[in-house]
């Protein structure tokens, strides 16, 4: 190990104010609402930035959005949105892409303004988004059934992959979990710390562990589900043969010099899904007087009654669009995809 390692080693494995990197507390990296859309750039060479990646060689065809690094003539969309959840020492983040926020309705009965009348409704606001998440868990909960397993797996080495998820307040739910069936059982309380204002780990939150304590902007590593704040043992993004993977120390026997280095610039870009991604899974839902379509971005869309008259049409800018549509059956006709009849309350 070389003299410059060495140090900067010793700097990442010790205790301090600055073992993490606290977005919410550094000039250059504020933002509103504890929120920063940034692109990821690996230190060692810069034009190759993460991204969500579907169609390239590492993803083709296996249905899923995984990490991917973008920096070989892949011109992907690399922004993403970062929102800090938890933590002091060790500050824990959302990585999120397809943000979109649903606000809360409250129409109370107009006779007695009781909340609690049957008349009057009341529902929570919620946001959607594509989470990533380490797919360590997923291994874990289908361990024996090797048709399943590849699938999170590269190189034999975990994988991570944007998945489905909304939050409802202080809590995540994961929707479309590939390591559980209910999503449940995928509630995650963000806001849940112990009495040193620390959180648990958890494979949707991730903390970036300074590689020089001295330098709070400096470049760092990705963490995620580690032992302890600050500790030796734990998982940290690598690329292996091109593929963003967790190293774990527990299992690799790896050395943290195996974790990829990070850093970050702060972009105007969006931080939208990248277009064409899983067209399978376009979503549409109907509910009070509206009609919402997810993952057909980019797609025109029309939404008609049962007589054919078009009730709305345009082509949709942002992966969950929520159109007003009268009560009744509507129908949906999304670009390259067959109509579908929902019920409008």
């Amino acid at each position: 190990m070389n003299k410059k390692f060495f140090v900067l080693a010793t700097a990442l494995l010790m205790s301090g104010t600055h073992v993490f990197a606290q977005f919410n507390l550094r000039m250059t990296r504020s933002g509103t609402n504890a929120e920063w859309v940034v692109n990821f750039f690996r230190v060692n060479n810069p034009a190759e930035r993460l991204y969500e990646d579907a169609n390239s060689e590492y993803s083709r065809g296996k249905g899923m959005n995984y990490l991917g690094v973008e920096g070989k003539g892949d011109e992907k969309n690399t922004a993403m949105l970062v929102k800090y959840t938890r933590g002091k020492i060790m500050p824990q983040y959302l990585v999120m892409l397809g943000k979109s926020v649903t606000e809360g309705t409250e129409y109370l009965c107009p006779e007695c303004q009781d909340p609690d009348c049957t008349h009057s409704k009341i529902e929570v606001g919620f946001t959607t988004a594509r989470f990533l998440v380490n797919l360590t868990d997923s291994i874990e909960h289908y361990e024996g059934n090797p048709t399943r397993t590849d699938l999170f797996k590269w190189n034999d080495y975990a994988r991570l992959a944007f998945v489905e998820g909304k939050i409802y307040g202080d809590t995540v739910v994961v929707l479309q979990s590939s390591a559980k069936d209910d999503p449940k059982a995928n509630r995650i309380n963000i806001v849940d710390v112990d009495e040193k204002g620390e959180g648990v780990y958890s494979p949707v939150l991730f903390s970036f562990r300074l590689l020089n304590s001295d330098e709070p902007d400096g470049d760092f590593l990705i963490e995620s589900c580690g032992k302890e704040i600050a500790s030796r043992e734990g998982q940290w993004i690598k690329i292996q043969n091109g593929v963003p993977v967790i190293v774990d120390t527990t299992v690799k026997s790896a050395i943290i010099s195996e974790a990829e280095k990070f850093n970050l610039e702060y972009t105007e870009n969006s931080p939208v899904p990248n277009a064409g991604l899983n067209p399978a899974t376009i979503r549409i839902t109907a509910d009070y007087g509206t009609v919402t379509i997810k993952g057909a971005q980019g797609k025109t869309v029309s939404i008609s009654n049962p007589l054919g008259q078009i009730l709305v049409k345009q082509r949709l800018q942002r992966d969950e669009v929520t159109v007003a549509v009268p009560a009744g059956v509507a129908v949906v006709a999304v670009e390259g995809k067959k109509a579908t009849k929902v019920l409008v309350k």
